[in-house]
């Protein structure tokens, strides 16, 4: 599985998935599916539309869809990179904040060791 941030109001194009170059976001279902194993959420899903609220409700309704689709089989959790891309954003973030998120994709992939 592979998740993609989008922290900007496009999102950028990655080799496999279809790209909508305008409005800048994925094509998918009312999910966020994409591909097998492959999900958006927030503006990577719907183009740029909403706020900070609407990305986060989105997330959690994409987020129930993966947890459906594993429930049955359609995706696994065997790339979760044992959870270290999470406990990298938890251990950056700073007084007051919870976490803060790795933005550099060769960052990302030296800490899940992808």
């Amino acid at each position: 599985m592979l998740n993609i941030a989008c922290i900007s109001y496009r999102t950028s194009t990655i080799d496999g998935p279809p790209h909508a170059p305008e409005p800048g976001r994925f094509p998918c279902d009312d999910n966020g599916f994409i591909l097998l194993g492959l999900y958006a959420s927030g503006w990577a899903r719907r183009g740029l539309s909403g706020t900070i609220g609407t990305n986060r409700s989105d997330g959690f309704a994409v987020d129930d869809a993966i947890a459906a689709d594993f429930a049955v089989g359609k995706v696994d959790g065997a790339s979760n990179a044992g959870g270290r891309g999470d406990a990298a954003d938890i251990a950056r973030g700073r007084p007051g904040a919870h976490r803060e998120k790795l933005v550099c994709v060769a960052e990302m992939l030296t800490v899940t060791g992808a």
